[in-house]
């Protein structure tokens, strides 16, 4: 679950552990609130010093025995450490204190999820949705937990939650748009991207998406404009301009997709598949010469490319020198 943000961070939070580090090492009591133990045990558990964090807790339970925050953090150790057995039990307690605890029951969700015990871990989140609480936040949170698992379907349900609650969230937007591309539910997901664009004309992440969702839906016009806006709301986006090059390609556009297959060559490297990429434009032109020189210099950084050796064999077959053709699909069968 996420965390709030704590008031506590670069210097400051680097002279609280300071500090506390020397009030153990010379056996000082100093004080500190809750808020600053919580601050230290996460440091701790960023860390990956579990041992440290647990000595925090056990500390912080001396000053403050009933701070329902250090018992909670004390599951959260548990969870990392992976002895879900333990942070369950002691989960279940502090639940018969504080029952409606929303935080306690997200965390008894995520912990049955950890054991597979998915159907109890199901029934724990809809109470958490029937509580009808009206923090996003735990729906998107949820959801992250089966995105991780590939229950997509189960993700959207959750997500739809938080929706209803912050229809203007592009977290949980985004979050939908993924699913249902996950779920093949392409026109949801490009429906979505639109409305994000909508709002945000220059989401370079919404309209990378939504041009790789129109190549899949083979609208390859449509993935080239998507692209070339992703390139440049993009600060001018490499991986963007290539695929731009392959929609223009697939729109039998050869003369700019070879432009832009240039380009982006110029911009990133001339690689052994930038130069088959280019030689297959060309060749797509029945300019055959430079396409067999394209290949060439596509052999040249790599001989074992067999795009580049199936391409020379072709061209050659087309302008019949059968003989070179030969030689080359010898070449592609070694």
């Amino acid at each position: 679950m996420k965390k709030n943000d704590h008031i506590f961070s670069g210097d400051r939070l680097k002279e609280m552990v300071h500090r506390y580090e020397r009030s153990v090492k010379e056996n000082h009591n100093d004080y500190f609130d809750v808020d600053e133990l919580e601050a230290i045990i996460e440091h701790y558990i960023f860390k990956k010093k579990f041992k440290n964090a647990s000595r925090v807790i056990s500390f912080g339970q001396k000053l403050h025995p009933d701070s329902m925050v250090l018992k909670t953090e004390q599951v959260a150790l548990f969870m990392e450490i992976d002895e879900n057995e333990k942070a369950l039990l002691l989960i279940d307690n502090l639940l018969l204190v504080e029952p409606d605890n929303i935080e306690l029951l997200f965390l008894k969700g995520e912990i049955l999820l950890a054991l597979e015990k998915n159907e109890d871990a199901k029934k724990i989140f809809v109470q958490i949705m029937e509580s009808e609480s009206n923090d996003s936040d735990i729906y998107l949170d949820i959801a992250y937990l089966y995105i991780e698992k590939t229950d997509f379907e189960t993700a959207i349900v959750f997500l739809e939650k938080g929706f209803n609650i912050s229809p203007e969230d592009p977290d949980i937007w985004f979050e939908q748009a993924f699913c249902y591309e996950q779920t093949g539910e392409r026109q949801m997901a490009i429906q979505i991207y639109n409305n994000i664009l909508d709002v945000n004309p220059y989401s370079n992440e919404a309209w990378f998406n939504l041009g790789q969702l129109f190549f899949l839906e083979e609208e390859y016009e449509k993935a080239a404009e998507a692209f070339d806006f992703a390139y440049v709301t993009g600060n001018n986006d490499h991986g963007a301009l290539l695929q731009k090059a392959h929609a223009l390609f697939q729109c039998d556009k050869f003369q700019k997709a070879l432009e832009e297959y240039d380009e982006y060559a110029r911009l990133v490297a001339y690689t052994s598949f930038s130069y088959v990429y280019i030689g297959e434009c060309y060749e797509k032109m029945e300019d055959f010469d430079s396409a067999k020189k394209m290949y060439q210099l596509a052999l040249e950084k790599d001989p074992q490319n067999a795009d580049a050796w199936t391409g020379l064999c072709i061209c050659s077959m087309e302008q019949e020198q059968f003989a070179e053709s030969l030689t080359y699909r010898r070449s592609i069968e070694n």
